[in-house]
């Protein structure tokens, strides 16, 4: 069951893959897609699908840092500083940085807003450290 969903899901990023962006970050505004091969990006993306959920967003987390501008002392303060991809020295938009990766936007969105409250740190589960209502030896009984 398993290795029908990897492979759908590897299926359905081909598809991703073959549609090209339609921004003007290229040369001459051109898309930034044309600057990469199909053979590239699922080389790149098949790396990313191997490694783990947690490793991959520290490797999104080190992206958003590098590419977020910084916010100066005394300057007006944006709420969510924007960000510029580049992918080798290539800038690329932001859909083809999720494409490039494997990851969604709503997927992005909460790293960003990870980023800007807690750094460059792993993410973990707000459940992480309850014990269930369930479990056993939290059960007692009080007479």
């Amino acid at each position: 069951m398993a290795e029908i969903d990897i492979e759908q899901n590897e299926n359905e990023q081909e598809i991703k893959v073959k549609q090209r962006c339609r921004c003007t970050k290229g040369a001459k505004g051109d898309p930034c897609s044309v600057f990469f091969s199909e053979e590239t990006v699922l080389s790149n993306l098949n790396n990313c699908l191997k490694i783990s959920s947690s490793d991959l967003h520290l490797v999104t987390l080190a992206n958003i840092q590098t590419f977020t501008r910084t916010e100066l002392i005394g300057s007006k303060r944006n709420h969510s500083p924007r960000c510029n991809f580049l992918y080798q020295p290539i800038p690329i938009c932001k859909d083809m940085f999720l494409s490039l990766y494997g990851i969604s936007f709503c997927k992005f969105r909460r790293l960003k807003v990870h980023y800007e409250h807690h750094r460059m740190s792993s993410r973990v589960h707000g459940n992480c450290k309850r014990l269930p209502t369930n479990d056993v030896n939290n059960f007692s009984l009080t007479m």
